[in-house]
């Protein structure tokens, strides 16, 4: 993919499958990594993570790993090195602000969940600059600012 002229876009369109989620993240950084040639490790690892958590997520909780539902995952880069990841399934949607003030509390008092959920939106929200939700709770969008990373500090003189 050319991204000399940034910005660009990308869209996929994910069967429910892991496998599809795996090749689609891929795809993604391999994206980012063309668009950011000075882009340190870190903020790929934290690309991945993002990506990985979202789009799980989707499978797991919004399409309840329905084999006839799809994942929508669109990526942007804007001309500002922001990279923009919207993720959207086909389930009925969620309370994200009730989980995000469950799991948020349980940390912040020293208590962390010991359920399954829930900590991973919170994390994502951390390594991010905005998360937003739509009214349903099926529609996430993701932004990071790629800006300002550039090499890695071991490699800097």
């Amino acid at each position: 993919m050319d991204t000399t002229g940034i910005p660009f876009k990308k869209n996929y369109i994910l069967p429910d499958s892991k496998l599809e989620i795996c090749c689609a993240i891929k795809g993604v950084i391999s994206n980012i990594r063309a668009a950011f040639p000075d882009i340190c490790e870190e903020k790929l690892f934290e690309l991945k993570v993002i990506l990985s958590e979202l789009l799980v997520n989707a499978l797991k909780h919004g399409n309840k790993m329905d084999e006839y539902k799809a994942l929508e995952l669109e990526m942007m880069v804007n001309g500002d090195r922001k990279v923009m990841i919207t993720i959207q399934d086909q389930g009925e949607g969620f309370n994200y602000r009730a989980l995000y003030n469950e799991a948020a509390g349980d940390m912040l008092s020293g208590n962390p969940c010991l359920e399954e959920h829930g900590r991973g939106l919170v994390i994502v929200r951390k390594l991010c600059d905005r998360v937003t939700y739509n009214d349903k709770g099926n529609k996430v969008e993701a932004v990071l600012d790629c800006g300002n990373i550039g090499r890695c500090a071991e490699t800097q003189g």
